[in-house]
């Protein structure tokens, strides 16, 4: 008999996965980092500040490309593994991303991935990443799509054997659309990916391609992209 995941803070989650977080298989991430790639040319440059960034991965590709980059995180642990990578260490900070310490207008792009779920005042938030981002900079906030949410999709993670769930209530209640204009941002594309070829070896690897074409028939993730008019 499987035992029930148990349920956990975000937070204390996050604490939690930290050291296994860029180890674990994990298709949502891959999916996002597919989709994403081609809106992410041109930052030679610029200056990108990176919110809930975990381990640094974006930070990483956008220093890649010539970007400065700043990544702020709640998790002082996931902020931990971040330091751990070339160039990151010094321009990392623990931060609420309704309270964020840098100036107006700071960044030429700022991202937001996986980060929502877990936030109530959501409207609050997009206010925030729209004050740091000058006028003419872009936004991009991605998540879970709340298609799958409602599918009964999960964010689980194991840590000494044991399966962890923690609780996305929020993201099925809020809607980061309506959210992102109250707070006076331009949406400029919406995207709904879904689960394809690229991402079923991380199925194989973890022995679950049963489940591969029942989840790959809805979208996956919603990301939003903004201007800051």
């Amino acid at each position: 008999m499987v035992s029930p995941p148990t349920w956990i803070d975000p937070v204390e989650g996050h604490r939690l996965w930290a050291a296994n977080y860029d180890a674990d298989l994990n298709p949502l991430l891959a999916l996002e980092q597919r989709t994403l790639q081609p809106h992410l040319d041109g930052l030679n440059g610029k200056f990108v500040v990176d919110i809930g960034c975990g381990t640094g991965r974006w930070m990483v590709f956008a220093q890649a490309g010539g970007a400065t980059v700043v990544g702020l995180d709640l998790t002082a642990e996931m902020l931990a593994q971040a330091a751990t990578k070339p160039g990151l260490k010094g321009n990392l900070a623990c931060s609420d991303a309704r309270r964020l310490p840098l100036a107006d207008a700071a960044a030429d792009l700022t991202l937001c991935s996986f980060c929502v779920s877990y936030v109530s005042d959501l409207t609050g938030v997009f206010a925030e990443l729209g004050r740091i981002t000058r006028p003419g900079g872009r936004i991009i906030v991605s998540d879970i799509h709340p298609a799958a949410c409602a599918a009964g999709w999960k964010r689980t993670f194991r840590n000494a054997g044991r399966l962890y769930e923690m609780q996305l209530d929020s993201r099925r209640k809020a809607n980061p659309l309506r959210a992102g204009q109250q707070a006076g941002l331009t949406l400029w594309r919406v995207l709904e990916p879904r689960l394809a070829e690229a991402e079923y070896p991380f199925f194989e690897k973890a022995g679950k391609e049963e489940v591969y074409e029942s989840v790959a028939k809805l979208p996956a993730l919603l990301i939003t992209l903004w201007d800051r008019t």
